[in-house]
């Protein structure tokens, strides 16, 4: 029983820890591409 628990626990801190790297790459990547939108932006109005 106790040994499930922990197995269950360590389970759920790895996965909110995948959650939370894959969260934070998917952060990056969408402000990686809001500046490169911001600096194509000048090129398109001109």
């Amino acid at each position: 029983m106790w040994e499930q628990r922990a197995l269950l626990f360590h389970l759920t801190l790895r996965l909110n820890k995948l959650v939370a790297d894959t969260t934070t790459t998917v952060g990056y990547l969408l402000n990686y591409f809001e500046l490169l939108q911001c600096f194509r932006l000048p090129e398109n109005t001109m």
